[in-house]
């Protein structure tokens, strides 16, 4: 019998070497770039992350960003990743930026947060973060009209346009009061690193009407508004630079609303009182300028709010209470006309910096969030410290 020793190739093609390393995490992959000079190249290669970004959708765990209490520090307040199965803490954001510990997070997608501050002024800085990666890109500043001491209302929105396979913010600024540039709308550009101003605006636009929410998704920015007494939904169209408007029923439009994205489309939370006290949401989905009542359901709770959903049949609740300032995540499940509650154990923070949420000086926020290594061979970004 031969005593000849096993040969290991030295030789890994890339594309061995790729499957094995698009199912590594991000932190891991951060480190590895240290191992040689082939490896330093590949991971932060634009092929790469987008393959490593393709695998993390659909095999990798998501996570939920919330804004919460940390239990060491009761007076502290901050964004933490959370594991969407066990709902235990992953990471404390920490932003060390001159938002400080009040920012707030306009959107989510592909492992990037926009933030800014979580009141809105003339001069917010926009930032665009993945804290996987520990970096950040702060955006440069928006040359937008000035009229001191007129009331207005600034939206900020953020996610991805598929077609252009680029990211856009679009940043709404409204003033409360008849003037000819009472509307207007800049829109950021990820692969160009710049703004430009929407130039035409239609004339449906130029009034008073009050600012409910925004939301963005498919490459299209969409507001949620009231003009003349009737609940309206603006939507703008990133690249054709077309404006929509699409009335909503009177039937809809009573109780609360809440603008989100649903089972890929634009939906609304139409939140009410009942007779008996209870709370009841109805869930509203828009196809082609028209409204269909998908389902209902009742949240259990004083200050009960929705705030997301985790799956088709599963949406995240703020279930607080004012008094204290305080709210516990839920997680209903919608399943068979039967709904099931499932506490995270997740303790909010009730803020006063986020301006109106459904009638309150309170909210919270959660969103979902998936691990990329988007931004890591940005040029144009600030590197943080590593965690």
């Amino acid at each position: 019998m031969s005593n000849k020793r096993c040969k290991t190739p030295s030789y890994i093609s890339e594309q061995v070497l790729t499957n094995i390393l698009v199912k590594l995490p991000v932190k891991s992959l951060v480190r590895f770039m240290c191992v040689s000079k082939s490896w330093g190249h590949l991971i932060p290669s634009s092929s790469f992350i987008s393959t490593h970004l393709m695998n993390a959708r659909k095999h990798a765990p998501t996570y939920l960003v919330a804004f919460h209490q940390n239990s060491r520090d009761k007076r502290k307040i901050g964004y933490s990743l959370f594991c969407n199965e066990t709902f235990e803490q992953y990471l404390e954001l920490r932003l060390p930026s001159e938002n400080g510990k009040h920012f707030g997070i306009y959107g989510s997608s592909n492992g990037l947060l926009c933030i800014s501050t979580r009141i809105l002024v003339w001069r917010s800085q926009i930032e665009i973060w993945n804290p996987s990666v520990r970096k950040i890109r702060i955006l440069p500043l928006i040359g937008l009209p000035q009229h001191p001491g007129a009331k207005y209302d600034i939206g900020l929105s953020f996610g991805f346009h598929p077609e252009l396979n680029d990211y856009k913010v679009v940043r709404m600024l409204h003033f409360g009061q008849r003037l000819m540039d009472s509307f207007t709308v800049a829109v950021y550009s990820f692969s160009t690193d710049s703004w430009w101003r929407i130039e035409v605006i239609p004339d449906w636009l130029k009034c008073p009407w009050q600012y409910l929410g925004c939301e963005f998704w498919n490459g299209i920015a969409y507001w949620l508004i009231m003009k003349d007494s009737i609940v309206r939904i603006v939507s703008l169209d990133t690249d054709s630079e077309k404006f929509e408007q699409v009335v909503v029923p009177n039937t809809i439009s009573s109780g609360s609303l809440c603008i989100k994205v649903y089972k890929e489309s634009i939906c609304l939370l139409q939140v009410f009182l009942r007779r008996d006290g209870k709370k009841q949401v109805n869930l509203w989905a828009m196809q082609e300028g028209s409204f269909e009542k998908l389902c209902f359901f009742v949240i259990y709770g004083e200050g009960s709010l929705p705030l997301c959903f985790r799956t088709d049949n599963e949406l995240f609740v703020e279930d607080g209470d004012y008094r204290d300032g305080m709210a516990d995540l839920v997680l209903y499940t919608l399943q068979s006309n039967q709904v099931r509650v499932n506490r995270t154990g997740i303790r909010l923070v009730l803020s006063r910096y986020g301006g109106l949420h459904f009638g309150s000086l309170y909210n919270c926020s959660a969103n979902s969030y998936v691990e990329s290594l988007i931004l890591l061979n940005d040029g144009r970004n600030a590197q943080l410290p590593y965690w």
